[in-house]
């Protein structure tokens, strides 16, 4: 685990998931990022690393400096941002296993409307209703949503439902 910058507990205390790495540049630069699988004892809540995904790995993309991650209310989906990327990575969840695939990732540079530049945090809804994004650059909160009638998951396209941006104040 090399420069952790967050983690998350799976809504079943089963799984914590972990996002290191820093913002790569050149051959030397700390490994990009990375987002890690930790199995929990449920007795003891000792850890047993699992496995680990990376940007630019196995189609793995959005999570070049992930800063934040979250797990979905419902055990089926984890949320990672990549601050580098301008992004938000959205990983699909095995309940059963804890195991995480890539499903996608929206980058601001694919849609310059969604405020995410510097994604430095995510939050996901109690309800799973909602995932929150922090974007520094952007000085902006953004609240992503399922289209209506959709679920979370494959082939449904999170919507940027509300950005509240804050204009900084110059001296």
């Amino acid at each position: 685990l090399t420069l952790p910058n967050s983690l998350a507990v799976s809504p079943d205390g089963a799984d914590i998931y972990t996002v290191s790495g820093f913002a790569s540049t050149a051959p030397n630069d700390p490994p990009p990022g990375r987002l890690a699988t930790f199995a929990r004892e449920a007795g003891t809540g000792l850890t047993n690393y699992v496995s680990f995904l990376q940007d630019g790995v196995g189609g793995v993309d959005g999570i070049d400096y992930p800063l934040g991650v979250a797990a979905a209310a419902d055990g089926r989906w984890v949320y990672a941002t990549g601050a580098a990327d301008d992004a938000l990575a959205v990983f699909t969840r095995d309940p059963a296993t804890g195991a995480l695939a890539f499903d996608r990732a929206l980058r601001k540079d694919a849609n310059p409307s969604l405020l995410l530049d510097a994604a430095i945090d995510v939050a996901a809804d109690p309800l799973g209703r909602f995932v929150h994004v922090v974007a520094l650059n952007d000085a902006a909160l953004t609240v992503f949503a399922p289209e209506p009638g959709a679920a979370f998951g494959a082939g449904a396209a999170l919507l940027a439902l509300a950005a509240i941006r804050r204009q900084r104040q110059r001296a």
